[in-house]
C-alpha cells in the first residue's frame, strides 16, 4: 500500500511541474493524485494501528 501511495504522490508532483505521464497526462490534475495519495496514506495508517 505504501508503494502505491508514494507512486501517486510522486507522479502527481511531477505532473504539476509539467512532466507528461502517459496515462494521467500533465498539469494541475496532478494535485488530485497528490491528494488521493495523501488520503490513502492517512487512512491506511489509521487502519494499520487498529
Amino acid at each position: 500500500m505504501q508503494l502505491m501511495v508514494w507512486f501517486f504522490i510522486g507522479v502527481g508532483i511531477l505532473m504539476v511541474f509539467g512532466v507528461s505521464v502517459p496515462i494521467f497526462g500533465t498539469g494541475i490534475g496532478g494535485l488530485w493524485l497528490v491528494l488521493i495519495g495523501w488520503f490513502l496514506s492517512l487512512f491506511a495508517g489509521r487502519a494499520y494501528r487498529k
